[in-house]
């Protein structure tokens, strides 16, 4: 996991509120490949999505339902908001 590699305090909590906000909650312990592209697109967005100074997106929103692309552009616009720097092709 990402935020043990970047030693990120309370990861856990933020990581419930992610996968509760993408939806994907129910799916926590259901391995990579059982899951839909969108799925597995949601989790590796997210799976990185820690308090860096900078994020970089080579495109997001590809694989989202609607939910999805209104939930990242979302998140990205908290993030931008919070002093991040961010990047994103989409």
């Amino acid at each position: 996991m990402s935020a043990r590699a970047y030693e990120v305090k309370g990861y856990e909590a933020q990581a419930e509120q992610l996968m509760q906000q993408c939806q994907i909650s129910d799916r926590r312990n259901t391995l990579a490949e059982e899951l839909s592209r969108g799925t597995r697109q949601k989790a590796a967005i997210f799976a990185d999505f820690h308090d860096a100074k900078a994020n970089l997106f080579d495109e997001p929103l590809t694989g989202l339902d609607s939910h999805g692309i209104r939930t990242m552009k979302d998140s990205v616009r908290q993030r931008a908001t919070a002093g991040a720097a961010l990047y994103r092709s989409w």
